[in-house]
């Protein structure tokens, strides 16, 4: 863990805080698995969901969002 302070309203901290989980989850799955594998793909709509949701909620374009 490292000190950081994130503002904004409730659900936009939260949606930061999925997609960050998401990304996570899917790297973890992408060096364990690779690329091919069902829960890679999994991860990566998992991922893909919560960076829609953030965007919704903040208006901000994910910085990591591939394609």
């Amino acid at each position: 863990t490292f000190p950081v302070s994130v503002k904004g309203t409730e659900s936009q901290v939260n949606a930061f805080a999925e997609t960050l989980a998401g990304e996570k989850q899917y790297m973890e799955n992408w060096q364990k698995f690779g690329l091919d594998s069902p829960q890679t793909y999994r991860s990566k709509a998992v991922r893909d969901n919560a960076i829609s949701k953030f965007t919704r909620a903040t208006g901000l374009k994910w910085p990591f969002k591939d394609g």
